[in-house]
């Protein structure tokens, strides 16, 4: 694996900060075949927390069985133990991920940048690369690596990225990346005017969730449903639950930002993360202007890429397909600047 850079060389980064560019910004493509998420591992920690539940259900047995305890209220202590333990452990795994992120960040500092980016990034990839490659990126934030872009993909599909240099409104990431599924493999300037459609919603909440055998098989599994449904002449909740799960696959957005509402805007020169809360009105706006920042896009999982942005005091991850995520790095690596916050906070 060899990086290639496009866009423009770097001038020689001062003696105070290994990594500081100057515009014109520097992209640092790191050819990786695979993507980052490691499957295995991610079904070998699962496993570990249900060989948890099902000992607590062992444990259980005899106090469910007890006359003077409903079972009830067994199997919801049982439940508990099991968040509980899936919880922490969840929250350990996360943490180590991020510290050796921030070592590895730092590690790569000590020689020349590219090169160790080249040895480095492939070594985040884990069950946890939500969390480690946006801490790897705010390490390299935080250490003055300001305007730096890298991109980890397959070597044979990696094309130049052009920047973006005529000036267009703020848009939703996840409403462009809907209607880049209508223009094509190679979208131009005005697929930021195209409207999503239902049907492109679709297709890019299935591609992102595993593709389209994952909706063959719950489609099979609806079909197996209904044919017992029809022979017990009601409807069975075997055949509620597959159905619930087909439409959450195909309706549900990818990317969601669950009791904070997350939402990445797309803009010149920048991204900007927007969050909200039930719990307070209005808008938390931060710019990550791409002067100040480090982008990092990789391949998690079959088609599912996510691009990590960080500067000095934030930093964000979100999950796309690779066609809207290029795309955004080319707005990313526009020469205008980002509009002020003030404007970003009253867009609906």
């Amino acid at each position: 694996m060899h990086p290639s850079e496009s866009v423009e060389q770097a001038s020689p980064a001062p003696a105070e900060s290994p990594c500081a560019t100057e515009p014109p910004p520097v992209v640092v493509d790191v050819a990786y075949e695979r993507g980052l998420l490691r499957v295995g591992w991610t079904l070998g920690v699962n496993a570990l927390f249900g060989f948890a539940l099902a000992a607590s259900l062992a444990v259980s047995a005899r106090t469910i069985s007890t006359p003077a305890r409903p079972s009830v209220v067994a199997l919801l202590s049982v439940v508990a133990l099991y968040v509980a333990i899936f919880s922490l452990g969840g929250y350990a795994f996360q943490r180590r991920a991020k510290r050796l992120a921030r070592e590895r960040a730092r590690s790569a500092l000590e020689g020349d940048l590219h090169q160790q980016l080249r040895s480095i990034l492939p070594k985040l990839a884990g069950a946890f690369v939500q969390k480690s490659v946006p801490a790897f990126a705010h390490e390299l934030a935080r250490a003055g690596c300001a305007g730096l872009t890298v991109r980890v993909a397959p070597s044979a599909s990696t094309e130049p990225l052009l920047p973006i240099d005529v000036p267009f409104e703020a848009r939703p990431l996840e409403r462009l990346g809907v209607a880049l599924m209508n223009t094509g493999d190679r979208p131009d300037i005005e697929a930021l005017g195209a409207s999503p459609t239902i049907g492109a919603s679709m297709r890019r909440n299935v591609l992102l969730k595993g593709g389209r055998w994952l909706l063959i098989a719950f489609a099979v599994n609806v079909l197996f449903q209904a044919i017992d449904s029809i022979k017990r002449r009601t409807v069975t909740p075997g055949l509620l639950t597959w159905c619930l799960a087909l439409a959450a696959v195909l309706f549900l957005p990818a990317s969601r930002g669950g009791f904070t509402g997350r939402q990445w805007l797309l803009v010149p020169g920048g991204l900007v993360l927007r969050k909200s809360s039930w719990l307070r009105s209005g808008w938390n706006v931060h710019v990550f202007d791409r002067r100040r920042s480090v982008a990092l896009l990789f391949r998690h999982w079959r088609q599912n890429w996510g691009l990590a942005v960080a500067d000095a005091d934030e930093f964000g991850l979100t999950i796309g397909t690779r066609q809207e995520l290029e795309f955004a790095l080319r707005a990313w690596l526009s020469p205008l600047s980002p509009p002020p916050v003030e404007r970003l906070s009253d867009l609906g």
